[in-house]
């Protein structure tokens, strides 16, 4: 059995994040996934144990500010977590 918080470790949430080049070129797109990966950070907490998420930006991402980021990845988060645990 893996440490807890190793890779592997069926415990470990886990998260991806999907921006295409439909966002904007490459700076555009890195930054993009920094500000939701810094998002979703704090709202790992609202997610089941083991659970592994993919997040896909669309482009208005790239205009978003990073509260309205954090909102919408709060509601989808939350959101899903119900779905889970039915």
């Amino acid at each position: 059995m893996p440490p807890p918080g190793a890779i592997g470790d069926p415990s470990t949430t886990r998260i991806g994040f999907t921006v295409g080049k439909g966002v904007g070129g490459s700076v555009i797109r890195h930054a993009v996934a920094r500000r939701l990966r810094w998002q979703a950070r704090s709202l790992l907490t609202l997610l089941p144990d083991g659970c592994t998420v993919v997040v896909r930006a669309l482009p208005k991402a790239a205009v978003a500010s990073s509260a309205r980021l954090g909102d919408e990845l709060r509601s989808a988060f939350s959101s899903a977590a119900v779905k889970m645990a039915k």
